[in-house]
């Protein structure tokens, strides 16, 4: 297990360091709730040579060591790129939320997007909220991606959503269970799937955000990827 930590926050500004040893990491995938408009994006991805999943919503299982709160990741190559998502954690402490990004190789892609999704670890914010703190307006938090060819250079916004636009965490957790044939237990992470938009590839910088507008609140994720080549020589 890889023990990952949070620090929780409040609405009453207090604050809870809990770690988590992490038992398994799975990520969504196609799992917009509109799923006619996912069906149609499935077929475009096959028009760009991305094999289709085997049904949908996907569900993607990474291992116990596939997400990192690390602010620096090496990946091969430079045709990856980051998703924004918020990412489910249940901890001693309960159900938590915070924001994350599904960093995923364009190249194995096109021949397994699941192996895509192992190539590169999942980045989660060290920073979290009680799933039950913003239950009650889960759907109006937003999604913000950004992105610079170099950390310090021109950022770019490439996406921006509200959580409603995915499948709800109640939602995900019973398609988690129902595949799985058991409920979630401690340790377990998972990603919801992204919002729309066409985030770059080959990317140096990217920072993501979980905006709470009605308390006023930011998840942010920062990190840099450095790509490694292919061959020394």
């Amino acid at each position: 297990m890889t023990d990952l930590n949070f620090t929780i926050e409040s609405g009453d500004a207090s604050q809870l360091l809990v770690s988590v040893p992490i038992s398994g990491v799975y990520n969504f995938g196609y799992a917009g709730r509109d799923q006619a408009s996912v069906r149609a994006h499935v077929r475009e991805l096959q028009d760009r040579g991305v094999p289709a999943p085997a049904v949908v919503p996907a569900l993607y299982p990474l291992g116990a060591g596939g997400a990192t709160t690390e602010t620096l990741i090496s990946v091969f190559g430079d045709q990856t790129f980051g998703e924004v998502e918020f990412a489910l954690i249940n901890s001693s402490a309960g159900w938590l939320v915070t924001v994350a990004s599904d960093h995923t190789d364009a190249l194995v892609e096109t021949v397994s997007v699941s192996r895509a999704k192992r190539s590169c670890p999942d980045l989660v914010g060290d920073r979290a909220w009680r799933l039950a703190d913003v239950a009650d307006h889960f759907d109006q938090l937003e999604l913000v991606s950004e992105c610079a060819s170099a950390g310090g250079g021109a950022t770019v916004e490439v996406q921006r959503g509200f959580c409603g636009a995915l499948l709800s965490p109640a939602t995900l957790q019973e398609i988690w269970t129902q595949r799985l044939g058991r409920t979630p237990p401690q340790g377990t992470l998972i990603l919801s799937g992204t919002i729309g938009g066409e985030p770059p590839i080959g990317m140096q910088w990217w920072q993501m955000r979980l905006h709470d507008p009605i308390r006023g609140a930011d998840l942010r994720l920062a990190y840099q990827v450095d790509s490694l080549p292919e061959e020394l020589g």
